[in-house]
């Protein structure tokens, strides 16, 4: 690929397909062989901007596939859980209703870090938060700039 190009519709026919299979998390060794392209050209390729680009977003499409269906399966899931957890099995009643609880657990502590996320991203954007490279510590510096009234 020319170094040139900029624009990821420029990528020939078999960029696309080595891309599809490295998308696929296929090594690139495997790559190399399936595609009949030389293992020193896929690493190249792979230093280019727009070709990594482009193996980002289909990754990114992958995964978001992926997930949708997950969240697909989701409801299932969890009736297939509430069925369990009311077995005549003490052992796979208690089970079921243990991972639930864990799971309900889990999703509420991640919602507790994303509120707390979230306001050391406002803190940021309003304050000045420094580290002193040497010690690791963290120091607040408070914004001071003065606004004026402009009327």
């Amino acid at each position: 690929m020319s170094k040139n190009k900029t624009d990821t519709s420029q990528l020939s026919v078999k960029q696309m397909v080595v891309l599809e299979k490295l998308a696929d998390n296929t090594d690139v060794e495997e790559v190399a062989r399936i595609t009949g392209t030389a293992k020193g050209t896929v690493y190249r390729w792979l230093q280019n901007n727009d070709f990594k680009t482009k193996l980002t977003s289909m990754r990114s499409d992958i995964l978001d596939a992926s997930l949708n269906l997950v969240k697909a399966q989701c409801r299932r899931a969890v009736d297939k859980i509430a069925t369990l957890m009311n077995s005549d099995n003490e052992m796979v009643a208690l089970k079921a209703a243990t991972y639930l609880l864990d799971k309900a657990l889990d999703v509420k502590t991640v919602q507790e870090l994303e509120q707390r996320l979230i306001q050391i991203e406002v803190k940021i954007q309003n304050n000045h938060i420094t580290t002193n490279t040497t010690t690791g510590a963290t120091y607040e510096v408070h914004n001071t700039t003065k606004q004026t009234d402009q009327n």
